[in-house]
């Protein structure tokens, strides 16, 4: 039985699921694989559901996705590079049918998919695993890839739903629990619900359009940025300040609404910051095998396999790369705090550590062995 350890290869162990696992999920997966060729796949989405109408069918992606992942580990550990190469495809189409969905949750699950791929392409690129055909492949691939887009649309559908939501409340004053979820008796969420549900019509209509203008800021914001969602430190902060001026019930839908935000932003800010990564990881790759040695700078990819150096959007300074004496390389981003750690964190890091694409000493000596 093939194996998902890449042990049997090259001495690192990443994952120990049979391939023979994934046989009864043939059929499934083929049918995964072939909708996501088509440039119009999407999922039946009950949106009467409200906020519970899309977690059946972004589990059901996520859970392909890792399947898709585990096989491609299998794949790649057997030397069958082009089958890991299609089922890295197929999880980055994946992210795309996620992000078709306009709105945070898509983006979320598209960032998180996308994620998933680069994980599985990482796999190989740290122990050596890669040929030069699907190096390339690789970085075309995660070049194409660019969630700006996909966050303007689903911020442009927070502030339609925000705003339809005030409008339902304003003739349904006595719908707040049903569609903002019941409280638990006493706390601040019932205290609030029930202020809110007794608001007279000018406060909703002060809480909308406070909602309406800081999604406006937002998206405008998205727009102006480059390439990237984390802004240049020189430049605005990264999510624009919520209006808290005048009387707090001007406000007080606005934060059952808004909390959220930033997070979201922020997630998508290292997805962004990881593409950026990828793409320079697979052409100090193919610098490797073309010349059979890392670059001494990120400077010598250009113009070969990069048109410019790649600039760090968490600081706006180059990318941190170091080749290793011993023939690996530490690739890196310095974070959201923008600071630099020399690269302690790893491509699964949370916030604040560096976001890290590093190879693996031992499986790089193995392979060459």
């Amino acid at each position: 039985r093939r194996h998902t350890r890449y042990g049997t290869v090259t001495g690192v162990q990443t994952c120990a699921l049979p391939i023979s696992a994934l046989e009864t999920r043939r059929e499934f997966l083929a049918e995964i694989e072939e909708a996501t060729r088509r440039p119009t796949t999407a999922f039946a989405i009950r949106y009467e559901d409200h906020a519970l109408a899309l977690l059946p069918h972004l589990a059901l992606i996520k859970s392909a996705a890792h399947a898709f992942r585990h096989r491609a580990a299998a794949q790649l550990a057997a030397g069958d590079r082009s089958g890991a190469l299609r089922d890295i495809g197929t999880i980055h189409r994946l992210a795309r049918a996620a992000g078709s969905d306009p709105t945070l949750i898509g983006m979320l699950v598209h960032g998180a998919v996308e994620t998933l791929a680069m994980d599985a392409a990482w796999q190989g690129w740290r122990v050596g695993a890669w040929g030069e055909p699907e190096c390339k492949a690789l970085q075309e691939m995660f070049s194409e890839a660019d969630l700006r887009p996909v966050a303007v649309r689903a911020f442009r559908s927070e502030r339609l739903f925000g705003s339809s939501l005030i409008e339902f409340l304003a003739k349904n004053p006595d719908k707040y629990f049903e569609i903002l979820g019941n409280p638990v008796p006493g706390d601040d969420t019932s205290l609030a619900g029930r202020a809110i549900s007794l608001m007279p019509i000018g406060w909703l209509r002060q809480n909308q359009a406070r909602h309406a203008r800081h999604l406006d800021a937002i998206v405008e914001m998205l727009q102006r940025a480059p390439r990237g969602l984390a802004l240049m430190p020189d430049a605005a902060p990264r999510l624009p300040v919520e209006d808290v001026s005048g009387p707090v019930v001007y406000r007080m839908v606005c934060r059952e609404l808004i909390p959220a935000l930033s997070t979201a932003a922020s997630k998508i800010d290292r997805v962004e910051v990881l593409l950026l990564l990828a793409r320079v990881a697979f052409a100090l790759e193919r610098h490797r095998l073309a010349t059979g040695r890392w670059p001494a700078n990120l400077a010598d990819l250009v113009p070969g396999q990069l048109a410019s150096i790649p600039i760090d959007p968490m600081d706006g300074q180059p990318l941190r790369y170091k080749p290793g004496t011993n023939g690996t390389c530490l690739l890196y981003s310095v974070g959201p705090d923008g600071r630099d750690d020399g690269g302690s964190g790893t491509m699964h890091a949370k916030p604040p550590a560096d976001c890290t694409w590093r190879t693996s000493k031992v499986a790089r000596e193995t392979r060459a062995q």
